[in-house]
């Protein structure tokens, strides 16, 4: 019986001119399941992602495929392993073909209908169905962006490695490939592992989060666990706002949702701002301290309220 893991990193070192940029990063990312590896740019989030597509050799340690160490990228005349396929910004798309081709060319053997019909489906869930005919090199970035990921997921592949593919996507077509890639990555039995500095879009996709800061591991838990319980203001800030007010000698935190209305014993704000986001209140209020304070409401808050919140952090 084959294992869960599809996918291992053991000890995965590497440095650059005498500067560490991973630093013995090992974790497994299980069948079926999205993982997320978040962090601030220059954590070593894409070279880990490269290392793990074979694009890349470490300075010591391995990649696993089905519990198989993966072949040295030196060793090979293509980087990279026909299971494994990796987005990123390098979109490595055939410039002089047109869309429908680059999506062709991915699917050899396969009989004509066959590939016909998995082909109108990719390009329907990344909105190009209309362009498919159009030679790649007269498409926007976003679209080529969405060809790139098109051209992984048409071929359905065991491990899915993701470098912000989002950036350049509307929220319309970013929901609409969540839900695709998710709902197949159980039918795959796949693994998807997604790179992000935003905690947000992390815990919107992820089944677990691993946080990389200065190339190393610090910590590795579910979205609630990350949202509801941040081990520092730094973490925390990936995740959303975050409320910081002085308590006695110690600082605290609570999020913009975590409080509730009170008549007395409570913190007293004032209101100084309010915007209205179609489904909620953003409200901007001051205490005695002069602390600014961010709350979410669903209807308008009065001019003065007490709240007493739900802390998540302190120092």
């Amino acid at each position: 019986m084959l294992s869960d893991n599809l996918l291992e990193t053991q000890n995965i070192t590497l440095s650059y001119n005498e500067r560490l940029i991973l630093s013995d990063i090992s974790f497994a990312a299980n069948s079926g399941k999205c993982l997320a590896i978040l962090g601030q740019s220059g954590a070593g989030k894409s070279t880990l992602l490269k290392i793990m597509a074979g694009h890349l050799n470490p300075d010591s340690g391995r990649v696993l495929f089905r519990g198989i160490p993966l072949k040295d990228p030196r060793e090979q005349l293509i980087r990279g392993h026909q299971e494994i396929k990796l987005v990123n910004q390098d979109f490595d798309l055939d410039m002089f073909h047109n869309v429908e081709e680059n999506l062709k060319i991915r699917l050899p053997g396969y009989v004509e209908n066959v590939r016909n019909q998995l082909i109108e489906e990719i390009l329907d869930v990344v909105d190009l169905a209309k362009h498919a005919k159009q030679q790649v090199k007269y498409l926007s970035g976003g679209e080529q962006q969405r060809l790139a990921l098109a051209r992984a997921l048409v071929q359905e592949p065991d491990v899915l490695l993701l470098d912000e593919p989002f950036v350049h996507l509307d929220a319309g077509v970013r929901l609409r490939i969540e839900h695709f890639v998710k709902t197949r990555l159980k039918s795959w039995n796949s693994v998807l592992v997604l790179v992000t500095h935003d905690g947000r879009e992390a815990m919107a996709w992820a089944d677990e989060i691993i946080f990389l800061h200065e190339g190393k591991i610090v910590r590795r838990d579910s979205p609630q666990a990350f949202y509801e319980s941040p081990s520092n203001k730094n973490e925390a800030l990936h995740f959303g706002p975050i409320n910081e007010i002085q308590f006695g000698s110690k600082i605290k935190y609570f999020r913009p949702h975590a409080y509730h209305i009170v008549d007395d014993f409570g913190m007293m704000l004032t209101l100084q701002n309010r915007k209205f986001l179609g489904t909620h209140y953003e409200n901007w209020l001051i205490n005695p301290q002069n602390e600014h304070i961010l709350l979410y409401s669903q209807a308008e808050l009065p001019t003065q309220i007490r709240i007493q919140p739900r802390y998540v952090g302190e120092k």
